[in-house]
């Protein structure tokens, strides 16, 4: 009969009783001992109303007395996710620590552990804690070495510290795992992007020219080595110029008695 008038009470758009009808449906399965449909029930309820918060912890304290790890972990990301959601960003910081240790002491997947320090570490960011954001994708890293996102991230947080010799290290070994994959496009693509963020690294045109010419883009290739040229005899550094120029005269440009 309750779970009748839940139904006649969503359908008449009385979502807020129909929820509170099914919590103690959920309840009373709880007192029984069927805890399989109680969290059926608390479920269903949060599809209705997913930013409900109190239904949330109620599955999450129920996933857990079931030892249904997997489940409540997945329960406490979405409730990091709906604080978020609301505005609540200290709270939501919170939960996700909770989640990771949790995720630690049952001996969750990498995977799923890498999920959520990647959600503290957006949140970390957005509160401009950089340097707590840089620790938590070293140890994304330290999990999965291949996770690409966390070297993405880590090469724009050293260069926004004003670390570029760190930065390049760090983009280094993303290229390195886009050239395992033999994805020379993405190889590519990243430079290029990093190129015109910070137009006065050397090292970024250097790595840049060197792709363009195993892709045979002379010109694109010329291009950049021109500009690296240019940069390293502004500030100084002639042999590292000479040492440019014959990388263009070796490439055969037009007008390469000039260079």
């Amino acid at each position: 009969v309750h779970v009748r008038m839940a139904e006649i009470m969503m359908k008449e758009g009385r979502v807020r009783q129909a929820i509170n009808k099914y919590n103690v449906i959920a309840k009373t399965y709880l007192v029984r001992g069927e805890n399989d449909r109680a969290a059926s029930i608390l479920s269903e309820v949060l599809e209705m109303a997913p930013l409900d918060i109190s239904v949330r912890e109620s599955l999450i304290e129920l996933l857990e007395s079931e030892q249904r790890w997997d489940e409540a972990l997945d329960q406490y990301v979405d409730l990091a996710d709906t604080h978020h959601q609301l505005g609540n960003f200290d709270m939501s910081r919170d939960i996700f620590g909770a989640a990771e240790r949790l995720a630690n002491r049952v001996g969750a997947a990498p995977d799923k552990i890498v999920r959520i320090k990647h959600r503290v570490a957006d949140i970390d960011q957005m509160r401009l804690d950089i340097r707590k954001a840089q620790k938590t994708y070293d140890e994304i890293i330290q999990l999965v070495p291949d996770d690409e996102r966390a070297h993405r991230m880590l090469v724009d947080l050293h260069y926004r510290q004003g670390s570029p010799t760190e930065a390049i290290k760090k983009l280094d070994a993303l290229l390195r795992i886009y050239a395992k994959n033999k994805q020379p496009n993405r190889i590519t693509q990243l430079l290029e992007e990093l190129v015109t963020t910070y137009p006065n690294d050397t090292g970024l045109r250097s790595r840049l020219a060197a792709i363009y010419t195993q892709l045979k883009r002379k010109s694109d290739a010329i291009r950049q080595l021109d500009a690296l040229g240019e940069l390293q005899l502004e500030s100084g550094n002639h042999q590292e110029a000479t040492n440019t120029i014959r990388q263009i005269i070796a490439l055969n440009p037009d007008g390469v008695e000039d260079y």
